[in-house]
């Protein structure tokens, strides 16, 4: 099983031009295309909990990895 990062596009709902991009774990069976396929309920309840943004886009992919220089 792999881990896969849904990458959602919000818009605050009071402010549609307020836009930002969260970066959501998703755990999928097996690869992204199965997050593609998947997805869909998982963003309706995110959005369910979160009322006052709106999805505009979402994709899935897999997590990057960020190396911290010293």
């Amino acid at each position: 099983m792999d881990f896969i990062d849904l990458l959602l596009t919000v818009c605050a709902a009071a402010a549609p031009t307020n836009c930002e991009e969260r970066r959501v774990p998703y755990f999928s069976q097996s690869s992204v295309f199965n997050c593609v396929t998947e997805a869909a309920p998982f963003i309706a309840t995110w959005t369910e909990e979160h009322p006052k943004w709106v999805v505009r886009r979402w994709s899935c992919g897999r997590p990057t990895t960020i190396e911290e220089k010293t």
